[in-house]
């Protein structure tokens, strides 16, 4: 056997076609119109998710900062709190903190979002 394997048979990658040890390279994916095809459907489907994840994170931001809703939830927070027998002026306090906790993570989520897109 020739040491340069010289008249040996060349190494078959993916699909029989030649290549490393059947490895894939992919730099030489245009090459094939099909696996280019399927490698840009992929991609295609994972930004479509990415966006439909996206939008859904955005609605609830959107959705927790609408006045009536954090109203009507800081109001129920504060209900349960003086069921709980938590004393008025504390109950208050209390419940600011979770006013501006709330408010805080929804302006937090909104400002790191601006910095992703």
């Amino acid at each position: 056997m020739p040491e340069n394997n010289e008249g040996a048979e060349p190494q078959k990658g993916p699909g029989g076609k030649p290549g490393a040890g059947g490895q894939f390279n992919p730099f030489k994916i245009t090459e094939d119109p099909e696996a280019l095809q399927k490698v840009l459907g992929s991609v295609a489907e994972m930004i479509e998710s990415f966006a439909r994840t996206l939008e859904r994170v955005l609605d609830e931001v959107v959705e927790s900062l609408e006045g009536e809703k954090v109203g009507s939830d800081v109001a129920a927070f504060y209900a349960k709190i003086r069921e709980a027998g938590i004393p008025e002026e504390e109950a208050k306090e209390m419940t600011r903190e979770y006013f501006r906790k709330r408010i805080s993570v929804a302006e937090e989520l909104v400002k790191a979002i601006k910095e992703t897109l």
